[in-house]
């Protein structure tokens, strides 16, 4: 963030790294909000323009990288269903008194 104009404080704190210096910590309040604002929009921008050709469309490598994030999504919400269910089945058995 630092190489596209954010200060490193902003930067630091769009981490939520933690200052090292304890008085800075203590005295330094201010919450960086709008500047993390800006710098988080400014790093997405800047990603676009590395990730898009020059036409403006997707890249392939755009397109296959999004693909597998939504197939791994997927897949991790299939798991959690998956898991919320056999949890509902288990109760159900222990209410039973079956288990």
């Amino acid at each position: 963030m630092t190489a596209l104009g954010v200060l490193p404080e902003v930067a630091e704190r769009c981490l939520n790294h933690t200052e090292e210096n304890r008085v800075k910590r203590i005295y330094q309040r201010y919450a960086y909000e709008a500047e993390m604002k800006l710098a988080w929009e400014r790093l997405g921008n800047h990603l676009e323009q590395l990730t898009r050709s020059p036409e403006g469309k997707i890249t392939p490598s755009e397109g296959e990288l999004l693909a597998r994030t939504v197939e791994s999504y997927a897949k991790a919400l299939e798991t959690c269903e998956f898991e919320s269910r056999l949890k509902t089945v288990e109760e159900n058995l222990k209410n039973e008194g079956k288990i």
